[in-house]
């Protein structure tokens, strides 16, 4: 359950952060697909649903 700061922040960002979920190698993994993503032209991107 979200504390009532963590309620607020994520109203406020959109996003919130939590300690210690993803090990180091995961946020490494993670990271990069989205770097792979955001560098990716339009057209080589799947299609939205």
């Amino acid at each position: 359950m979200m504390t009532e700061e963590q309620r607020y922040l994520f109203d406020l960002c959109g996003f919130l952060h939590l300690k210690n979920v993803l090990t180091p190698e995961e946020l490494d993994a993670a990271s990069e697909a989205a770097r792979r993503y955001i560098d990716s032209a339009p057209e080589d991107l799947p299609p939205h649903s």
